[in-house]
């Protein structure tokens, strides 16, 4: 697959109008049924809370599948490769999974520097995940991984002394590391301090994951990049949701029609304001993931304000359901 990923575009776009959320009716579904033709689908929250798969997901997909639909998954997750996310829907019993199918933000990391013709050296704090994409496109690349061996003891390390930069490193990158530290930080502002040139990017900048029941609250990219943004004093390039980004690698590739495709996600702040942010024809959350009704509601409070490019009027969907198994009803007999 030939992509021509040229630019990355800025959140500024034409708008859908905004409406009132409605919760999803048999109506409704089967008026998404007639009038969409592509649905994407955010993974985390969505169709699982890895390792079980939420409710009516699977047959959800597989129903839409069936009506000759098509089905794409758009993950924030940059812990994961292409390949890595199509093993998981494969294993949950998702039928006729392709690599094209698929974009997550290690992957669209690669497409990005290599669209911009990038020959120097990254700097990354990340996943493995990260390091294979990267590796993929032939681009150089360091900081993935612990750094515990190299700095057993933070606190008593003499930084100015004996950190030493690569003078090749020309773009610091921030994703889902669970080694993140110090150090890390230490690192990564002085790259991007020491050459103003230096690009800084962030995969993503999702605050949580998605923990479905438990009342545990894991925190996502979006606290690494926050912390960096600190540090490094400006702000990144974001390739994630709700950024252009990834749809217009769909677009691009599947000719898709942005009037006639659907995005579907449990984050309001990122896959409803990314199905605003291109103009796609329908958005629908869930309720499977990190978001409720009552934060719905709250959004949609927004709606009646003067300005329909208030940031707050993104985040309300078209419609909204507990989760996927609810639509699934509704078309069981289509």
């Amino acid at each position: 697959m030939k992509l021509f990923l040229r630019r990355l575009s800025s959140l500024r776009s034409t708008i859908m109008p905004f409406k009132q959320p409605n919760r999803l009716r048999k109506e409704h579904a089967h008026d998404l049924i007639q009038n969409v033709d592509n649905f994407l689908f955010d993974c985390d929250g969505v169709i699982w809370n890895w390792p079980k798969p939420i409710e009516g997901a699977v047959e959800f997909i597989n129903k839409l599948k069936a009506l000759n639909k098509k089905c794409f998954f758009i993950t924030n997750n940059s812990t994961k490769t292409r390949e890595m996310v199509m093993e998981l829907l494969v294993k949950i019993g998702i039928l006729n999974v392709t690599l094209d199918d698929i974009v997550c933000t290690s992957w669209i990391l690669a497409r990005y520097l290599e669209s911009i013709n990038f020959k120097d050296k990254v700097y990354a704090i990340g996943s493995p995940a990260i390091a294979t994409e990267l590796d993929r496109a032939n681009i150089e690349h360091i900081g993935i991984g612990p750094n515990h061996h190299e700095i057993p003891d933070p606190a008593k390390f003499d930084y100015a002394s004996l950190v030493k930069l690569d003078p090749k490193v020309k773009c610091v990158v921030v994703g889902f590391d669970h080694y993140f530290n110090y150090p890390k930080m230490v690192v990564a502002t002085s790259y991007a301090h020491k050459n103003e040139d230096c690009l800084f990017i962030a995969t993503n900048d999702d605050a949580q994951f998605p923990t479905g029941t438990s009342n545990i609250i894991i925190p996502g990219t979006g606290s690494f990049v926050n912390a960096m943004k600190t540090a490094i004093a400006r702000n990144p390039i974001i390739l994630g949701k709700p950024h252009r980004t990834m749809w217009e690698v769909l677009e691009k590739v599947h000719n898709l029609k942005a009037e006639r495709s659907c995005m579907v996600g449990d984050r309001l702040d990122t896959d409803i304001a990314m199905a605003a942010n291109c103009s796609l024809g329908y958005s629908l959350a869930v309720l499977s993931g990190v978001s409720d009704e009552d934060l719905i509601l709250k959004y949609a409070k927004s709606l009646e304000l003067g300005d329909k490019n208030h940031e707050e009027a993104k985040c309300v969907p078209d419609y909204y359901a507990e989760n996927l198994g609810s639509f699934e009803k509704f078309i069981r007999e289509i």
